[in-house]
């Protein structure tokens, strides 16, 4: 888990925000693809989207971008609502991550 996620999962918790688990795997074992944080009551699942602007990053190669592809479109067949933010979006605008996935939850 980046420090962006720990950072944020502490934030979450610190403004009552609760429920969420780190670094799970949703379909395994046919998928070794773990997100950052899980909520399984509202099934939300959030990926901290590091490393954006760097030339071969872990998310903006070929093979990264299929494999995110693969991870998204699973975890929306096993009925989740997945979320992704940046590590500048949680770091500098925590309240608005926060309102996206308070109102994601309120969602049927």
């Amino acid at each position: 888990m980046t420090d962006a996620a720990k950072g944020f999962a502490n934030y979450l918790r610190g403004r009552g925000v609760h429920g969420f688990e780190s670094e799970v795997m949703l379909n395994a074992p046919a998928s070794k693809h773990r997100w950052d944080l899980v909520n399984r009551e509202f099934k939300i699942a959030i990926e901290i989207q590091g490393g954006i602007w760097m030339r071969k990053g872990a998310h903006n190669t070929g093979t990264a971008i299929q494999r995110d592809t693969w991870k998204l479109n699973t975890t929306v067949l096993l009925g989740y609502r997945p979320l992704q933010f940046t590590t500048d979006q949680v770091s500098k605008d925590p309240e608005g991550c926060i309102d996206v996935i308070r109102r994601v939850a309120m969602m049927k």
